[in-house]
């Protein structure tokens, strides 16, 4: 047993996931980048002490488009619930070390949420990792993509930081992780793992009937109801939070179709999309390809993908 327990031990060194995990704790920031999880961390703060979502405001310009709620100049989050869900266990054991140690509580509980992200972030390379094998690659060049990507790409900036990005990737990989298993319940997890990406961001629903058409086009040559399977097992954790976010949303604004930002919501997305597009991509201070030429790497990999896995690349693209 105790030779079983070494061997293992000695496999686990030679794999970079735990060098990597060390990398990102050695370097987390140790408090909060970004006013947006301010936010989430008010919220979560609100519900373990008051049992109310409602926080002061954090940005005075969002008083202008959020909407308001009777009897109160406070306000409640537009960002998704996700997040808060994540963020409430982390809140209460800052509080706990912050009563033991006599500390200010925001000290302990931004400590704490900065290196929220590196589990998640492990998550999204083991992901990485076995898609990666699932497709052909070796043990050798899968290995080697892990570290590229872990730590030659923006995703280490996002892992040791506030930014929920890295988050939301895990939840997304671990949806295209499930599309190609073999499982015979398959799109439960599939459903569960776009279920955890919607809570985080609710914007992610346009991604949705990507996964539904993949789900209804996967198997060919069979009947109609044999089609519809797939798509209904895909639903069964997105039809549930679905009417939870709905009924969220309507006991905090009143409306099931409110998600926080008022009767801007559509002009502010657009506007913010017109403003940034260009600068997301090709920037040199936040563009997605100069900052992960890893990207431009791979596209020739496409062609390189066994046949039996051109749709999911398809899919992917």
């Amino acid at each position: 047993m105790t030779s079983l327990t070494l061997d293992k031990f000695r496999a686990a060194l030679r794999s970079p996931l735990p060098w990597l995990a060390l990398l990102y704790l050695l370097s987390a920031k140790g408090h909060l980048e970004i006013i947006d999880s301010e936010y989430s961390v008010r919220t979560a703060l609100a519900i373990v002490e008051d049992g109310s979502m409602l926080i002061e405001i954090v940005d005075p310009q969002v008083q202008e488009i959020a909407p308001e709620i009777d009897g109160t100049k406070k306000i409640y989050s537009q960002y998704g619930l996700g997040l808060v869900v994540i963020f409430l266990p982390i809140v209460v054991l800052g509080k706990i070390i912050a009563a033991i140690g006599s500390l200010d509580q925001r000290i302990a509980i931004d400590f704490l949420i900065s290196f929220y992200n590196v589990p998640f972030a492990i998550l999204a390379l083991c992901f990485f990792r076995s898609i990666l094998l699932r497709l052909g690659a070796s043990e050798r060049r899968a290995t080697a993509s892990v570290v590229l990507l872990g730590s030659a790409t923006a995703f280490w900036n996002y892992a040791v930081t506030d930014f929920s990005e890295v988050t939301q990737l895990a939840f997304l990989l671990g949806a295209l992780h499930a599309v190609l298993s073999d499982r015979p319940a398959k799109w439960r997890r599939i459903s569960l793992w776009c279920s955890l990406l919607v809570a985080m961001k609710v914007a992610y629903v346009v991604l949705l009937p990507i996964f539904a058409l993949y789900a209804w086009l996967e198997k060919e040559g069979v009947s109609v109801k044999e089609r519809f399977r797939p798509v209904l097992e895909y639903s069964c954790f997105l039809i549930p939070l679905g009417l939870l976010l709905a009924l969220a949303n309507h006991l905090r604004f009143g409306s099931p179709f409110e998600t926080g930002y008022g009767s801007q919501a559509a002009s502010f997305s657009v506007e913010y999309f017109r403003r940034d597009w260009f600068d997301y991509l090709f920037s040199t201070q936040r563009g997605i390809l100069p900052f992960n030429p890893i990207l431009l790497a791979a596209l020739p990999g496409w062609f390189l993908v066994p046949a039996a896995y051109r749709r999911f690349s398809f899919f992917c693209l």
